[in-house]
């Protein structure tokens, strides 16, 4: 269901723009009208259709984006309309000039994507205008009809979109600062390897093949087809069969309609002011969602053939030509991906694609109580194609070449999980203000800075995050990182984010992990030998620094596991950009959740480290509920080792086993409100300090499923590391007691002793960040930035970097 449902979905942060539907509704009827007033209707509908093909050319946000983009398709439009009826004749002359077509326009995307977006469009307007077969008389009035529609429409859309400025605040127009990938050349692609030649080639035969589909039935509209293939063919997989699905559904839906309008309504003006309407809608949620639009457009289209034919319906031919067109790109789709594509290295096709997919990720239960049982082990619970980025030999190697507690099952941790409350003992909820905090302002106040004021904030925050991430960890900053060091974090949060394996973006950034993987290893340990040596400047504000007292270079926290650790939490540490920009998006002034706003002002106008007698303060409250509600991470993975299988008892295989964390956290067994967002939910939630013997017999079990004795550390603070009855970790500093809210609804960092050791320098992080928005009056907006850059922040998660912030005046 989840799957099918992305077929509906809109696009995130789209929004209905009645003003597009107005503006090319009449562009398209108001010259129809008035010309066929005056007995030009044919000129009218000449000048009809290039109004609504050039509308297509509307992807630019910005003025000079939008004129550049109309007024290409409007005057390539109407030169591609002329050679369309110029070409016309021979069925054979027609299919080859559509190859030719075709194929050269699927070249272009080496110029990028604007150039390749406007071959498409400009296809477009030539099959129609051959599928017209009107003769060479016909040319220039075609092209003229199409040049006055396309110039009607993109004036109409200009001045709505300039008199809409002029109602609201002004635009904040930027170009995202970054650098552009060198583009290769025409010819380098010129290649029997190139997978651009081998799309082009594949896509033009398709086209070609679908157009002639049309002359075996004889007559009728064949270009639907034609254009199914040009339109949803795709060089991303994913993409085309997502377009190709979402055309099968809304042409189904939408002739299915048409044929009901159109037998049940006879009176022209009706079916004409019908016609404005749908129109209209069409193009209102154009930007909004493709599924939706492409409804409205087969509607459109179908009722206005029935107008000009006197009541013929083409619904069941639109049904049928639609699934010819959809059946060719998924061949075309299953040719252009059934290789990997030449540029893959051949170790990383056999140590990453191939493990890819061989294996499958679960979706496991949602817990009842906060806690995963044991036998859904931690042990090597990591996707099978990601041990390459780890490990030297595309296969674990944990004794050796060091490991993360996220990877190590409890039993293998030493007594009473005593890795995990090693890790903790450098993240306790004390040492964030005397240790932390200073360093997490300094980097707010940079990213805040008055110069960054309505550039996209996400660039940066990675501009800036690893200096804070090194600066956490080791205690080094700006010019002692190594550039190698910067890019090996940037490109595993590239993997992790764009995460499937046959993408030339994960290819690269993959194998780039694994060429630099050595020399940050030595980098790190010559950092954790300074610390060991007190090298370092306040070693005390690091978080190895509690690692070597605590772990004292043990078996539960090798040298070699401090310095994994620290790669390893590149995972761990970039939930903190996928919740910075959700929490924008939740924030900005424009598309604000309206309850999380108001909670916010609630919560900082009202002592926000007030704690109601409860055990977590009001900020506390509000950043907790932020969390469960965005749960930037998936969930706990675990393996499950197998009772009976041909490779022996306690084989786990590939597979990964996901315990939900959002889902579990809207799980209404556990809220009456679940999908509110109500802070105060965190008043009477059990805590991990109340979580005890007692409390497990009241939920009806005979013992404690995890110790609670206490580990004391070494580093000179008179701290108890201990954990709940459900193994959720906690501290004791002096006689203040730290708890973490105990209870399964509450899932964003996890169950039990696999909750994530970092759980409080993060609230702490997002605290701070908190207090500098509203006390500097920050505003987070949507900027106008086509396109916008997209941006890796986190597992599974790419955005795109169109929000900014400004301060009040």
């Amino acid at each position: 269901m989840e799957r099918m449902a992305v077929l509906f979905r809109s696009n995130s942060g789209a929004k209905p723009n009645p003003v597009k539907g107005f503006s090319t509704a009449l562009a398209m009827f108001l010259p129809l009208l008035v010309l066929t007033m005056h007995g030009q209707r044919a000129f009218g509908v000449q000048v009809m259709t290039g109004a609504l093909l050039t509308s297509f050319g509307d992807v630019g946000t910005s003025y000079r984006t939008q004129a550049w983009s109309l007024g290409m398709t409007a005057v390539g439009g109407a030169l591609m309309t002329a050679l369309g009826r110029l070409i016309g004749g021979l069925w054979w002359e027609e299919i080859v000039a559509i190859f030719l077509v075709v194929f050269i326009s699927g070249l272009l995307s080496v110029y990028g994507r604007a150039a390749a977006v406007m071959g498409v469009l400009l296809t477009i307007p030539f099959v129609i205008s051959l599928a017209k077969r009107s003769g060479p008389a016909t040319a220039l009035p075609a092209a003229g009809g199409f040049l006055l529609g396309g110039a009607i429409l993109m004036l109409l859309a200009l001045l709505f979109a300039w008199l809409q400025s002029h109602r609201s605040t002004p635009r904040n127009d930027v170009r995202p600062n970054r650098s552009q990938p060198p583009r290769t050349t025409l010819p380098a692609h010129l290649t029997l390897t190139s997978p651009l030649l081998r799309f082009s080639l594949l896509r033009a035969v398709g086209a070609a093949i679908a157009a002639g589909s049309g002359w075996t039935v004889g007559g009728l509209p064949f270009y639907w087809a034609a254009l199914t293939v040009i339109i949803c063919t795709q060089q991303d997989q994913k993409v085309s069969l997502m377009m190709a699905l979402q055309n099968v559904i809304a042409t189904f839906l939408g002739a299915l309609l048409a044929a009901v309008v159109i037998a049940g309504v006879q009176n022209a003006l009706v079916v004409g002011l019908i016609v404005v309407a749908i129109t209209f809608l069409a193009f209102t949620v154009k930007d909004l969602n493709y599924l939706l639009h492409l409804f409205f457009f087969t509607v459109l289209l179908l009722l206005l053939i029935s107008i000009g034919t006197s009541g013929q319906s083409l619904a069941v031919w639109r049904v049928v030509t639609i699934l010819i067109g959809v059946w060719i790109v998924l061949v075309i789709t299953f040719l252009c991906h059934r290789k990997m594509p030449p540029t893959f290295d051949p170790t990383y096709v056999q140590g990453v694609v191939k493990p890819f997919l061989y294996s499958s990720i679960y979706q496991g239960e949602r817990p009842l109580l906060p806690m995963i049982d044991l036998s859904l082990s931690k042990e090597a619970a990591m996707p099978a194609h990601l041990v390459g980025m780890l490990y030297d030999n595309w296969e674990l190697n944990m004794e050796e070449e060091g490991l993360t507690v996220f990877i190590q099952g409890y039993q293998k941790r030493g007594p009473h999980n005593e890795r995990k409350r090693i890790y903790y003992s450098a993240v306790t909820p004390d040492l964030y203000g005397p240790m932390y905090s200073d360093k997490i302002k300094r980097f707010l106040d940079s990213l805040f800075d008055k110069q960054n004021e309505g550039k996209p904030l996400m660039h940066q925050y990675y501009q800036r995050y690893f200096d804070l991430y090194w600066d956490l960890h080791l205690g080094v900053t700006g010019d002692d990182i190594p550039p190698e060091v910067r890019l090996i974090g940037q490109s595993f949060v590239a993997v992790v984010s764009f995460r499937y394996p046959i993408l030339q973006v994960v290819h690269d950034n993959y194998m780039r992990v694994r060429q630099l993987r050595q020399l940050l290893k030595d980098w790190i340990d010559q950092r954790v030998q300074e610390l060991i040596d007190g090298h370092v400047p306040n070693p005390e504000k690091t978080l190895v620094y509690y690692w070597i007292k605590n772990g004292a270079l043990g078996e539960n926290f090798r040298r070699k596991d401090m310095v994994f650790e620290c790669f390893h939490n590149f995972l761990a540490f970039s939930q903190w950009g996928n919740t910075l920009y959700n929490m924008m998006t939740r924030l900005q002034a424009t598309n604000e959740d309206p309850a999380v706003r108001s909670w916010f002002e609630k919560t900082m106008k009202s002592a926000p480290d007030e704690t109601d007698y409860s055990a977590f303060s009001r900020l506390d409250r509000f950043v907790m509920e932020l969390f469960r509600t965005i749960s930037p991470n998936r969930g706990s993975t675990s393996v499950l080792p197998a009772q009976e299988h041909a490779f022996g008892t306690g084989f786990t295989g590939p597979s990964t086993i996901i315990t939900p964390h959002l889902e579990t956290s809207r799980d209404p067994l556990h809220w009456n409100n679940p999908n509110d967002f109500d802070p105060d939910r965190y008043k009477q939630a059990p805590t991990s300090e109340q979580n005890d013997e007692t409390r497990c017999k009241q939920v009806g079990l005979a013992q404690c499923p995890f110790s609670r004795e206490a580990f004391g550390v070494k580093d000179g603070r008179q701290a108890l590391i201990t954990n709940s009855a459900f193994g959720a970790v906690y501290a004791r500093v002096d006689d203040q007691t730290y708890p973490v809210c105990d209870d399964a609804g509450y899932a964003p960092f996890g169950f039990g002793y696999r909750r994530c050791a970092g759980e409080f320098l993060t609230i702490g992080f997002f605290k701070d960040l908190l207090r500098k928005v509203w006390s500097e009056k920050i505003t987070f907006t949507r900027l106008n930035i086509d396109p916008a850059e997209l941006v890796a922040v986190g597992p599974a998660t790419v955005v795109p970097d169109n929000i900014g912030f400004k301060r009040a005046q």
